[in-house]
């Protein structure tokens, strides 16, 4: 074995878990352009599918017999105020209103019907420009992760003026 990733995957891939698939498939279409490259008979009876969204691999697959295992997906997406609309066009409810937050991004949240959570976003800072300031805590505490998150902000805030 060559511990090589299947080509377009990355090293985590999400796997959604919803007793009707086919509908969430519809939803991730509609409301973030997601690309269905193929659904078949899962190893448990229910459906296996994978879907692109952007460059990323999400699977998704369930039954009515498989118990669903919602998830939360931080999304980035080219256009958040036009992806928010369309999720809740598509059937999502609203967790929490668009808005541009301090770290450089513009965010919003919804719950697909199926009681997944989407935080979907756009930053107004190049990805580029946040990897060549930021350097984050290696630490695990809460304080220095807290400490992190405010210096990253501090930055993102910094690179947008």
């Amino acid at each position: 074995m060559s511990g090589e990733t299947r080509k377009g995957f990355h090293s985590v891939v999400p796997y959604l878990t919803v007793r009707k698939p086919g509908e969430l498939i519809d939803f991730v279409k509609h409301s973030f352009g997601a690309v269905e490259h193929f659904r078949t008979t899962g190893s448990a009876g229910g459906m296996h599918a994978e879907v692109e969204i952007g460059d990323a691999v999400v699977m998704i697959g369930g039954a009515e017999h498989i118990e669903p295992k919602p998830a939360a997906i931080h999304l980035y997406v080219p256009d958040v105020d036009d992806a928010h609309q369309r999720a809740l066009e598509a059937g999502a409810k609203p967790l929490f209103p668009l808005a541009d937050q301090p770290c450089g991004e513009r965010s919003g949240g919804v719950e697909d019907p199926h009681g997944n959570r989407w935080y979907i976003a756009t930053t107004a800072v190049p990805l580029d420009q946040i990897a060549k300031t930021y350097t984050p805590s290696r630490s695990t505490s809460t304080s220095s992760a807290r400490r992190s998150l405010s210096s990253f902000c501090e930055m993102h805030s910094r690179l947008k003026r």
